[in-house]
């Protein structure tokens, strides 16, 4: 009766640590598109450069909380400085007062062609036939603090 006991109790210890290593892995925010990518982490400076036009989420895993999201072209280069307390794109900063000193940043990025954002020529190239075009027009605009 006692070993059933251990048994029972082992199987049922090794259920909770299995439910519980599934629920800390790298979970996708729901702020954050599905088809998007995890591209860069960290709680300093984080730095990813957009290795194609598509929407871009810089999200505080920590505070469960969206920084930052907007749409980038090819080569531009996305700024996470948590010292600055800044977001910046290629030097432009595009948010402040909203990054947390020694939280996990996340940079996450989606390709123009499961965006909608398809509408410029280099797009257009890879596009399928009959496909629909939409534009989408974001405007950064800089604080004078």
């Amino acid at each position: 009766m006692l070993d059933i006991r251990k048994i029972v109790l082992t199987s049922a210890a090794g259920a909770m640590l299995a439910l519980g290593v599934t629920a800390c892995e790298n979970q996708h925010p729901d702020t954050v598109p599905g088809s998007a990518q995890l591209m860069q982490a960290g709680n300093r400076d984080v730095v990813f450069t957009a290795p194609q036009r598509g929407m871009a989420f810089v999200y505080d895993k920590q505070a469960n909380h969206l920084i930052w999201s907007g749409e980038v072209s090819k080569g531009k280069q996305i700024k996470v400085d948590p010292m600055k307390n800044e977001v910046t794109v290629d030097g432009m900063v595009v948010a402040k007062g909203t990054v947390q000193p020694y939280h996990d940043e996340q940079v996450w990025f989606q390709a123009a062609n499961g965006t909608g954002l398809v509408n410029r020529e280099e797009d257009r190239q890879a596009q399928p036939a009959g496909a629909v075009e939409q534009t989408t027009t974001t405007t950064y605009r800089q604080n004078n603090d």
